[in-house]
């Protein structure tokens, strides 16, 4: 997701976040230990967001904030992440419901419209303050903490990490904990940032779980959480704590332990480099720097780190050829030669990830299929305004094809069939998205491409269920 942001309203931002995010103004009763899903901010009620407060909350003691970014304004999903280990470690978490995908101006405002509110209602630590985002939400983040010049401690880069104008520098001024799935189509991406953070030497982790592009699980946003307390502890901007210091570490080296178990000897040397950056000067780290040097000197070892470096050059390219692809579709000459290149790819894609005798090449070709199908996304994006139905419909058609399960993309593909009147195959991608819990009746009420199937006692059917899958959702 492409950003920008002219100079006068980043000074405005601020602006606003010095003169007001440093002092509360007064509490509300707010109820603590639980999501409080819809919070109307007191300057703009159309400003709203999602909390959650520690059960040790008082106003005597001032909290850190992450303040949190989903690509789709879903300010309830990072609450739900983060919310076992902000009650741990007492933390005030936000998640913005205007923040999303798209200019940057909205997620802007929304960042001034919540600090500035969170900052009269509670007690913040200045020195504390964190931002968090998933995907495009990240890149936000990144850019926003960037140009706040140390008014941001950390960052949490969920499935993503700096936008494409921002590279890590030398003058970052924060912390970067990345998170990623290994099916992750940024999964290049985020171990390519780490490497460029080490480099620059610069405090930085990326956690990795087994999964696809998505918030992380709540067990590795705790552990992102414990490495900003580590950070906050070598800053001076919370007091020592030891025995934090000595479990992290031993966490830490029991991790590297069972990579190098495993024969993930890569693996085992970054966790234990980690290790020792980390927590170097809070706790004893020798074991972890002498592991990282025998390691270093096998040649498993080796081996493997070429391989590991063949597999993303490799990797690296067939994310080009995939672009190319994706995009000589749009050559209506060309398009049935294309597709079918794009078919034989997939489909050799598909055999490999079903293949468990190579767990290594099977997550390479999960994370390709993704990358066509987010490929596919983006393609399809312009093209119900520009009324190229049918490429929108084949552009659907392929991100079906790899995820059969998503309702977001079945509904995507109907919205395009409809516009193409195409009542069978509307009606069967409607199905599609109501039997995988599709539950945003608004729109399937009011999206003009389904107003040809409303006098249809199919649809009307349909409609009934999507009710349902909403009410439930409740």
């Amino acid at each position: 997701m492409k950003q920008s942001m002219n100079a006068g309203s980043l000074v405005v931002l601020v602006l606003s976040f010095c003169l007001s995010v440093f002092g509360a103004n007064g509490e509300d009763e707010i109820q603590k230990g639980i999501v409080i899903s819809t919070v109307p901010t007191k300057a703009d009620s159309t400003q709203t967001y999602a909390l959650f407060l520690p059960a040790a909350y008082s106003s005597g003691s001032k909290r850190p904030v992450p303040l949190c970014f989903d690509p789709g304004a879903r300010g309830y999903l990072p609450i739900e992440c983060f919310r076992e280990a902000a009650d741990k470690y007492g933390y005030i978490v936000a998640g913005s419901d205007n923040s999303r995908n798209g200019p940057m101006a909205p997620s802007q405002t929304a960042a001034q419209a919540v600090l500035y509110d969170i900052a009269e209602r509670f007690s913040v630590d200045e020195k504390r303050v964190y931002m968090t985002g998933f995907s495009g939400g990240a890149r936000v983040a990144c850019w926003l903490a960037h140009r706040m010049k140390g008014r941001v401690a950390g960052v949490i880069g969920c499935a993503a990490g700096f936008s494409e104008d921002l590279d890590p520098s030398a003058g970052t001024p924060f912390a970067f904990c990345g998170t990623v799935g290994f099916d992750d189509y940024n999964f290049l991406e985020m171990r390519i940032t780490g490497r460029k953070l080490a480099k620059l030497g610069l405090p930085h982790e990326i956690l990795y779980f087994e999964g696809g592009h998505s918030w992380p699980p709540p067990l590795v946003a705790l552990q992102a959480i414990e490495w900003l307390e580590i950070q906050a502890m070598k800053a001076g901007r919370r007091p020592q704590d030891p025995t934090l210091a000595r479990t992290f570490a031993q966490k830490m080296s029991e991790k590297a332990a069972k990579e190098e178990a495993e024969g993930a000897l890569p693996d085992a040397f970054r966790t234990c480099e980690n290790l020792v950056d980390a927590v170097h000067g809070l706790a004893d780290v020798s074991s972890a720097r002498d592991k990282a040097a025998s390691l270093r000197e096998q040649k498993a070892y080796r081996r493997q780190a070429k391989r590991e470096r063949e597999l993303e050059n490799q990797e690296l390219s067939k994310m080009s050829e995939i672009r190319a692809l994706i995009g000589g579709l749009q050559d209506q000459e060309q398009r049935v030669a294309v597709f079918q290149n794009l078919r034989e790819l997939m489909t050799t894609l598909e055999r490999r990830a079903k293949d468990a005798r190579d767990w290594e090449s099977g997550r390479q070709a999960r994370r390709l299929l993704n990358y066509v199908s987010i490929t596919a996304f983006y393609a399809a994006e312009p093209l119900i305004g520009a009324k190229q139905y049918s490429l929108a419909v084949l552009y659907g058609q392929i991100q079906a094809e790899i995820h059969p399960e998503s309702a977001s993309i079945q509904i995507r593909l109907a919205t395009a069939l409809g516009h193409a009147h195409d009542k069978r195959r509307t009606l069967a991608a409607l199905k599609r998205a109501a039997e995988n819990g599709y539950s945003n009746l608004a729109r399937l009420e009011e999206d003009p491409a389904f107003d040809f199937l409303r006098p249809e006692p199919e649809f009307r059917q349909l409609v009934q269920t999507v009710e349902i899958n909403h009410q439930k959702a409740q």
